[in-house]
């Protein structure tokens, strides 16, 4: 379950950043904006996150983008 967690948190800082754009307005230019902001942010145990742990959000997001994808709600996966 720990895991479950975890994607839940990725999935609400995603929203956070993204929660407003339909699918088809996010460009990889706005994705990876969103990993050189992510980066400098502080954890929840006081210190940068890791890009590994930007990684992990950004997985998230591709996995919806492909769903999306294989079930025609969107074009392409940016």
């Amino acid at each position: 379950m720990k895991s479950i967690c975890k994607i839940k948190q990725h999935c609400q800082k995603l929203k956070e950043e993204f929660g407003d754009l339909k699918a088809n307005e996010i460009k990889p230019s706005m994705i990876e904006t969103y990993q050189q902001k992510r980066l400098p942010t502080i954890s929840c145990r006081g210190t940068p996150f890791k890009p590994a742990s930007i990684n992990r959000e950004l997985e998230v997001m591709k996995r919806i983008f492909n769903l999306a994808v294989r079930e025609e709600m969107v074009d392409r996966n940016p």
